[in-house]
């Protein structure tokens, strides 16, 4: 960890006193802040991450090593710390309708949340590794994901729903046709407008509905097809989805039943093809206890435009298949967010040695120490002295281990 970091540093907290006239109207101290770290920024969150290198190395990424650590530098940085903390103080908010009552169904997001997924896309976690899958890119990915999860974790929600449809949505020649280039771009387009319109995409998902919670097969919303119907036709959607990921995203994949009541899945733009909003109604977030910069939200489709994606009735397994990749992700993340924890609690001040404390504390001074997560990390740590023996050891089998010299030396 960076030394400038890890040193202690000494504050002094002023208290203004003009109103009871003890000092003048001057400035005076009332204690001092002591035993406190300065914030842990402008570090390279790669370099300092043995684990993560070796990890890297094993599997088959060591061509990005590289890269990744410029990335590293640059997430660690305060610039993009700030941007993590001002993107969950500042979370989305809905607008239903514009200034003359027109039904807009936007979402309004802090500045730091669009310059946090552009630097994802810049990374190109959203979809390089499909598209230039080179022995390692994967792995690549992983590590990069895990490197912008320790700066903020909503943002990581639309891009890794974004890189989980891909497979999906290559399997479908014509429509692949028409978004390859935007998913391939790294040029995030954070504006609302109609896909052809877009330099770059994002993806969510719309599966739960009130009624059946995580069992879809309860599924209610319906697909009429407009026209003969089939893989790749377009329908119209009837129904609801009581949790729809990244609400804001530019399409979505949505389970509902066609004319058979049979389960499908459906891609479904937030935008027509024609250049007018889709009929889907956003009629409010999540107000959620975690992953609050990232604006998950509950829908209505009043006929909105979808088109058939696979197999009519093989909904579920299609979209079963894109979830287990965002599971993958899902621990990740979670890596992540313990990597940070570690990475604060390592700058940390080191506590007095447990001579030195009150005896009721000297009980649980290993609990209090951190444990280091690798080998590698372990060998920073400062070396324990051997255990004292307890008593002598007799030679010739009166000490553990028997035998002459028995005893543990």
């Amino acid at each position: 960890m960076a030394t400038a970091a890890s040193a202690s540093y000494t504050a002094k907290t002023p208290f203004f006193t003009a109103a009871t006239g003890g000092t003048g109207g001057r400035m005076r101290e009332t204690h001092e802040v002591f035993n406190q770290v300065p914030p842990l920024v402008d570090y390279n969150l790669f370099a300092c991450d043995l684990a993560l290198q070796d990890a890297l190395a094993r599997e088959g990424g060591a061509a990005w090593a590289a890269a990744l650590d410029a990335l590293g530098a640059q997430l660690g940085s305060a610039e993009s710390l700030t941007l993590g903390d001002q993107a969950n103080r500042h979370p989305p908010r809905l607008a239903t309708h514009d200034a003359h009552g027109r039904r807009v169904d936007r979402v309004d997001f802090d500045p730091a949340w669009h310059r946090l997924t552009a630097l994802l896309y810049a990374s190109g976690v959203h979809s390089a590794a499909w598209l230039d899958p080179r022995p390692g890119a994967h792995v690549a990915r992983a590590a990069a994901f895990y490197l912008h999860g320790q700066v903020e974790a909503g943002s990581l929600c639309p891009v890794t729903m974004t890189f989980a449809a891909l497979p999906l949505l290559r399997a479908e020649p014509a429509l692949w046709r028409a978004l390859a280039e935007r998913f391939a771009a790294r040029d995030y387009d954070a504006r609302d407008l109609p896909l052809a319109a877009k330099r770059t995409l994002t993806v969510g998902m719309g599966l739960t509905e009130k009624q059946g919670g995580s069992d879809l097969r309860a599924t209610t919303t319906r697909a009429h097809a407009i026209g003969a119907g089939g893989r790749g036709a377009e329908y119209a959607l009837l129904g609801h989805k009581w949790f729809y990921s990244a609400a804001a995203g530019d399409a979505h994949l949505v389970l509902a039943r066609s004319a058979d009541d049979a389960l499908s899945c459906f891609f479904v733009p937030r935008w027509r093809p024609d250049g007018t909003r889709n009929a889907i109604r956003i009629e409010r977030l999540k107000d959620k206890l975690g992953n609050r910069a990232n604006a998950s939200g509950e829908v209505e489709f009043d006929d909105a435009f979808g088109i058939l994606v696979g197999e009519p009735g093989r909904g579920l397994p299609a979209l079963l298949a894109m979830a287990a990749h965002t599971r993958l992700d899902c621990v990740l993340g979670s890596a992540a967010l313990m990597r940070r924890a570690l990475a604060h609690r390592s700058a940390a001040p080191r506590p007095p040695p447990p001579r030195l404390r009150p005896p009721a504390d000297r009980a649980c001074a290993d609990a209090q120490r951190p444990r280091r997560s690798h080998p590698r990390e372990r060998g920073r740590a400062r070396p324990r002295p051997p255990p004292r023996r307890r008593g002598r050891c007799r030679r010739g089998g009166g000490g553990r281990g028997g035998g002459r010299g028995g005893g543990r030396r």
